[in-house]
């Protein structure tokens, strides 16, 4: 018994120094993750995201911006068209006449009045979705930054600086070229609105027209 005593006292003494211990090193040590060095490219996770996502926003928005550039360029080559065939359809013939006196004397062959008139209000219609187009698709260069020639002053800069300075000017420029972009679909639409006018009016002339030289059924 007086051997077992003092080993229970000594194992007992040793559990509670190990126990004070391990509260000690939990009370001493750090509560929050390591921090890391702003200037280790590892740690600019939501800059690199916020990059990503408007690079992908921009090829996006080059896409529509062809898009709408190709439909203009639909209506300008239709509203071409219409006017080449237009102008080989008017009359050039001529017709000899006879006043009472007996003189003779050759005028052009007329259109009837109401072909003519909506002849030339659908001309005259198309002749403005062509303006409309035409605005809308003044070259206008796709906004697309960084430009290489305006990186040379940055390249003794910090690279998480340099890397912001590019993506202000991506946000800069997709605010831009998203306004473009919406007014030549606004255009287009308005000058698909008046093409479709310009297309009714010079039709029904033409159906005038055809109807007063087609010969009556028997």
């Amino acid at each position: 018994m007086l051997v077992v005593e003092p080993l229970v006292h000594a194992l007992a003494r040793a559990w509670g120094r190990a126990a004070r211990d391990a509260v000690r090193r939990r009370a001493v040590a750090p509560n929050t993750a390591p921090v890391r060095d702003p200037e280790d490219p590892a740690s600019w996770i939501g800059l690199d995201y916020v990059h990503d996502l408007v690079l992908a926003k921009s090829e996006q928005q080059l896409k529509l911006w062809e898009e709408a550039d190709g439909r203009l360029r639909l209506i300008l080559g239709v509203i071409g068209i219409v006017f080449a065939v237009t102008l080989g359809l008017l009359p050039r013939g001529t017709i000899t006449v006879a006043a009472e006196n007996g003189v003779t004397s050759t005028v052009p062959v007329l259109l009837p009045f109401l072909v003519g008139a909506l002849a030339i209000a659908g001309l005259v219609l198309f002749a403005l979705a062509g303006v409309v187009s035409v605005v809308a698709y003044w070259p206008r260069g796709f906004n697309r930054p960084p430009a290489p020639s305006g990186l040379r002053k940055n390249i003794i800069t910090n690279e998480r600086e340099i890397k912001l300075a590019v993506l202000d000017k991506m946000l800069d420029a997709y605010e831009s070229n998203e306004l473009w972009l919406e007014r030549k679909f606004v255009a287009f639409r308005l000058a698909l609105v008046i093409t479709a006018m310009a297309a009714a009016a010079l039709g029904a002339s033409v159906i005038i027209q055809l109807a007063a030289v087609t010969r009556a059924w028997r």
